[in-house]
């Protein structure tokens, strides 16, 4: 074999390596963009969990409460059944802490509580909620409310006449949304450092990191279509994001991680692999 047909063959053999390579590294980028994405999916499939079981077990439960006779007593025939009704409210708020009950008329103005405490919400909030309980015909749990420096859930019943067909008014349980640190640390340690849980609105005007309240988590944020995402922060990081609509609760759940994270591995072997090409481009030339 001739000189020239031996540094033909080289050459193609170098240039076959350098595409090895980055073939090789391109696969792992993307492998590792597909793990997190994995890892993003799960954690969002765990936090739905993780607030629809006792969102439907408070639905059930004031579901039972409203049919309580002392409240449709009071709402049937006013100031006579005052002490029956505030009797059902009291044991209706259960032992929870945070948790305030309130029965409202069918216009939604707040009637007698235990101890005669104000409402808890304005009549902005009341008018939404309401809104949402009439839609459903049913106990529904209503949009997140932040208020006080917590979030705070409304769950709301209807509470029927005798006939069962006619609402009187609507019994209304308010619950602080509290996820326990350890569980929600469980759910955010497999995504990796940086990660972030939240629950928000369907139309995104209140946010929580299951902690707090918090400002809306991204300044692009459409809504949840499903899959993977990416969003961008006040301060321009863009980040990816497994989103799920609940079926239920008005609520989006997101599990999300900064993209520059996911891409690091990437990133990281990106100046060997310059370095590598132009050594072999290099000895290339020199041959």
């Amino acid at each position: 074999m001739s000189i020239r047909h031996r540094l033909t063959l080289l050459i193609g053999l170098l240039i076959l390596a350098v595409v090895a390579i980055y073939g090789v590294a391109a696969y792992q980028a993307i492998r590792s963009s597909a793990d997190a994405g994995e890892r993003l999916s799960s954690a969002a499939g765990l936090l739905v969990s993780l607030v629809l079981g006792p969102a439907d077990r408070m639905r059930t439960q004031i579901r039972e409460t409203a049919r309580e006779p002392g409240l449709q007593r009071y709402l049937e025939g006013g100031a006579p059944g005052r002490e029956p009704a505030v009797a059902a409210l009291a044991a209706a708020g259960g032992s929870s802490a945070g948790t305030v009950i309130e029965l409202w008329d069918e216009r939604g103005r707040p009637l007698p509580a235990p101890g005669d405490a104000p409402p808890f919400a304005d009549s902005a909030v009341r008018a939404r909620i309401l809104e949402a309980a009439r839609a459903r015909g049913d106990a529904v749990v209503g949009p997140l409310v932040s208020t006080g420096g917590r979030i705070v859930v409304p769950v709301v019943a209807p509470v029927r006449g005798s006939d069962g067909a006619r609402v009187l008014g609507h019994l209304v349980r308010w619950v602080p949304l509290e996820v326990d640190p350890a569980t929600r640390e469980t759910i955010a340690d497999p995504i990796g450092p940086g990660s972030a849980l939240y629950v928000t609105n369907a139309d995104g005007d209140v946010w929580t990191d299951l902690r707090r309240p918090v400002p809306a988590a991204w300044t692009d944020f459409p809504g949840a279509d499903g899959g993977l995402a990416s969003y961008h922060t006040a301060d321009g990081r863009s980040w990816s994001a497994a989103t799920v609509t609940l079926d239920g609760p008005p609520w989006i759940v997101a599990a999300s991680l900064p993209t520059a994270q996911i891409l690091a591995s990437a990133r990281s072997t990106l100046p060997q692999l310059v370095a590598l090409g132009a050594g072999l481009l290099v000895s290339c030339n020199r041959s």
